[in-house]
């Protein structure tokens, strides 16, 4: 999730999130499902981008990595 995120930063498309995440469109489908509920991702003509809360979220996890 936290590759989908950082991918999203700037907006991507679906084709493009599979292939630097090394998911599968169905794997992809899921993740966007979880990160769209929790209001981390939201989608604009037809680019997945990354909410203020999802770049808190990535903020968050950046910060534990030492």
């Amino acid at each position: 999730m936290v590759q989908i995120l950082t991918q999203c930063s700037d907006g991507s498309k679906k084709t493009h999130i599979v292939y630097t995440a090394n998911l599968n469109f169905q794997m992809l489908n899921g993740y966007l499902i979880i990160l769209i509920s929790k209001e981390m991702i939201r989608e604009e003509d037809n680019f997945f981008v990354t909410t203020e809360i999802g770049k808190q979220f990535l903020n968050t996890i950046h910060s534990f990595n030492l």
